[in-house]
Parts: C-alpha cells; sequence; structure tokens
C-alpha cells in the first residue's frame, strides 16, 4: 500500500477523475460548500476495481455548534477514497465513505457507530469534538471495530482513557499547545501578561491544561498566565468571558473556543474592542472558517492549523486542494485534510493486516507503528499509544479589505511534530 499510495498524484487516471467531476467554480475566494459530488468522484475511481467496497463509516458533525468546521470533512474524506481507489483501493477493492451527522454530540455519536455497525461498517474515522470521541472509543470497543480520530485533542484518548481499538492521526492537546507556546513566545518575547479562553468540556479544559504547561516551559513561568477563563460550550454571550479576561488585563491571549461558539466570540469580542487592547490573539481551532464569516472584519490572529495548503509542497497536499478548489472554489482547510489522512491511514493499515477482510485484532496490528503519506508529509502512529507523529503549523490570519475574501494568511510556519511530543503512556 506504500508504494501505491506514494504513486504521482499526475497520473492519467487521477487526472481523468478530476476532469470528468468538474464544476464550472474554479475561484479562490468563493463561498461554495462541499457536496455530493466528491462522493460521485470516489466511485468514479474505483469503477475498475473489484468486489464490495470497504466501507469506512465518517462521523462528523454536520449540523449544530460545530457544523462551520465538520462541512468539509465528507470532502476529505472522500477524497482520500479518490486517492487510494486510484491506486489499487484495499486488496484490490474500492473504499467508500459512509458519513452520517453526529453533531458533535457525544449519545449522537454512540447511537450513529452503532447504526452504522448494523450496516457492517467495522472501520470508523473522524469527529472534531473529544467529548464526543471519548464517547465514541467506547462503543466502537464494544462493536470490535476500529476507530482512527481524525480531529479531537484530549490528552485522555491516548492516556487514561486509552484503547487499543482508537488511533489519532492528528496531533493532540500537548504537541499543539507546547508547539503554540513556543511560537508565541519566540513572536512576542516581551510579553509578560498572558491569558487563556477555553470551552468547559474536554476540548476547552485540555488545552487550557496543556498551553498552560507549554507556557512554563517556553515563557519563563506560570507567574505570565495572568487569565484562565472557561465558558460553557453552546453558548450564545461571551461578553461576560472576554470581560473578565480584559480586566486582568493580559497583552496576549489564546483561544480553544471553537465552532460556532467562535464565531459569537468574534463578532461580541470586535463589538467591545477586546481584540484592540491585545498584542497578540490565538486562536487554537478554527483554522479559516471564522474569517470565512467574518470577511473584512477579521481581527488580526496567530492561528493554529491541522494543515494549510500554501505551507506544504507534496503530491497528496496538492491533490487535495486543488481537487477541492476546482469544485468548491476556495481552499480547503485542515478540516478536510485530517479526515483524508484517516482514510489513507485506515487503507494501508487494513493492507499491512493483509487486506480488506483482515479482522480486528490484525488490523491494529496493521496500524501500531504505521508511517503512511499525508497532507502534511509523513506521519507514523506510535505503538505504544497510537499517537501519531505530524507537523503542527502556524499563521497569521488577518482582515484584506481589498481582496475578495477581505482576509489572508501570512508567515506560516511548520513546526515538527517530533520536537513538541509527548511521552507515550497509555493507561493499558
Amino acid at each position: 500500500m506504500r508504494k501505491l499510495i506514494r504513486a504521482a498524484v499526475g497520473s492519467v487516471a487521477v487526472a481523468a477523475v478530476l476532469a470528468g467531476c468538474s464544476s464550472t467554480s474554479s475561484n479562490g475566494g468563493g463561498s461554495g460548500s462541499a457536496d455530493a459530488s466528491f462522493d460521485e468522484m470516489a466511485k468514479t475511481a474505483g469503477k475498475s476495481l473489484k468486489g464490495d467496497p470497504v466501507k469506512i463509516g465518517l462521523l462528523a458533525p454536520l449540523s449544530g455548534a460545530v457544523a462551520v468546521l465538520g462541512k468539509e470533512m465528507p470532502a476529505g474524506a472522500d477524497l482520500g477514497a479518490v486517492w487510494v481507489n486510484e491506486h489499487g483501493g484495499v486488496d484490490g477493492r474500492p473504499v467508500e465513505i459512509v458519513p452520517i451527522d453526529t453533531q458533535a454530540d457525544p449519545k449522537v455519536a454512540v447511537s450513529a457507530v452503532r447504526k452504522l455497525s448494523d450496516q457492517g461498517v467495522r472501520v470508523f474515522i473522524g469527529t472534531i469534538s473529544s467529548s464526543e470521541a471519548l464517547a465514541v472509543m467506547d462503543e466502537v470497543k464494544k462493536q470490535d471495530a476500529v476507530f482512527v480520530a481524525a480531529g479531537p485533542h484530549a490528552m485522555e484518548m491516548t492516556h487514561q482513557k486509552f484503547s487499543p481499538n482508537t488511533f489519532r492521526v492528528t496531533d493532540n492537546a500537548h504537541m499543539r499547545q507546547f508547539a503554540e507556546a513556543a511560537y508565541i513566545a519566540k513572536k512576542f518575547p516581551d510579553v509578560t501578561q498572558w491569558g487563556a479562553i477555553g470551552t468547559n468540556n474536554a476540548n476547552g479544559k485540555g488545552s487550557l491544561e496543556a498551553f498552560e504547561a507549554g507556557m512554563k516551559k517556553f515563557g519563563g513561568g506560570d507567574d505570565k498566565l495572568v487569565a484562565k477563563t472557561l465558558a460553557p460550550f453552546g453558548g450564545s454571550d461571551y461578553r461576560n468571558t472576554l470581560s473578565q479576561t480584559s480586566g486582568k488585563k493580559p497583552r496576549v491571549v489564546m483561544s480553544a473556543v471553537y465552532g460556532a461558539d467562535a464565531v459569537t466570540m468574534y463578532q461580541q469580542g470586535i463589538s467591545n474592542k477586546f481584540f484592540d487592547s491585545l498584542d497578540a490573539f490565538v486562536d487554537n481551532a478554527n483554522e479559516w472558517q471564522v474569517a470565512r464569516v467574518l470577511k473584512d472584519k477579521m481581527p488580526t490572529v496567530v492561528q493554529a492549523f491541522h494543515w494549510a495548503p500554501q505551507a506544504f509542497d507534496n503530491e497528496m497536499s496538492t491533490f487535495l486542494a486543488d481537487s477541492y478548489k476546482k469544485k468548491v472554489g476556495e481552499l480547503p482547510s485542515g478540516f478536510s485534510s485530517e479526515p483524508f489522512s484517516a482514510v489513507i491511514a485506515a487503507a494501508a493499515g487494513l493492507e499491512k493486516a493483509g487486506g480488506a477482510d483482515a479482522d480486528t485484532q490484525d488490523l491494529i496490528a496493521g496500524l501500531e507503528g504505521l508511517t503512511f503519506d499525508s497532507p502534511t508529509g509523513e506521519r507514523t502512529i506510535r505503538a505504544e499509544d497510537h499517537q501519531a507523529i505530524k507537523d503542527v503549523v502556524f499563521g497569521v490570519i488577518s482582515a484584506d479589505p481589498g481582496s475578495k475574501e477581505g482576509w489572508k494568511v501570512s508567515d506560516l510556519e511548520v513546526i515538527p511534530g517530533a520536537d513538541v511530543m509527548d511521552e507515550p503512556d497509555p493507561a493499558k
């Protein structure tokens, strides 16, 4: 599978699939959205393959408070299937993505796993919210299936709540927050007052805890973290949270608020001039999804990314970015790259395990220690704790009133994942 996955993206077959399924939208700053046409691309790419499709269940928040982030996930997963199918499929069989809406709700996500399990799905990818991912982990193990997490960062997933049936192909809270702390300490060495805002759930709490630890290492001590605030997830009023934070007079504030909550917080922060008093605001979670809503009203923020196509020059990155932009009219974000990478990992794991019909234990063994290519380059899943080693990306998003989008990305920097990894310590 590694040979197939690393084959050149410029092959005649892949080019034909893209040409046959393209739309007329090709500008770089459109406001389109991913649709079922990506699913058709995957099916077209698999037409020459024989046998029943290998079904991979995609657990994604397609409605609710996190849908602003989750809407790209089906396109990313389907384009991962296109890539795999055009390079031989799994054991000569096509990969098919079966998406289902989790609403970022743990109970809905568990029901989704049960529903797809009843349909014969035994490999799951996806989720963004750590709370739903933790619930999915337990259900997947009960179903004797495998879960390849593509978005959640909670440290519990690969530590105290470690499950042999779960793998994570994206970065965890320690990796992101330590990279973040190092990045902003370097960019703002004279700042002595820091703040942090998160949501009162597994994702927010874990991110703030890791950020505080990162600041102790890179920022000169925890005495600099003067404001740490948790707000209810799914809230509609962040004015009190912002007021409490600004009252402590931090110069740089990190936020782990995500999805529709983040859009609301930004809008209220602009209204009350919260951002005007800061040297920098660091967004841990939203990539350019908030900027797409705010357009030229977007404040200047230091932004963390799962992946940014402008930062990587490799075949998979180019394929994902060009394929998405050709159909939707805008560049994809890391919320498409991670399900893409999860599909690649799952397919490679099955091949390593002996093929599409490999049993769960063989698939687990196939994924442990797996090295595979992705839009951010090579990733390796540690056998000890099932955490992938991947690079972390940071940059600056700011308003750009003269452009069609109304905002721009600049100063991208890739931080090697191996430099900010935590030690493997699963609770086996």
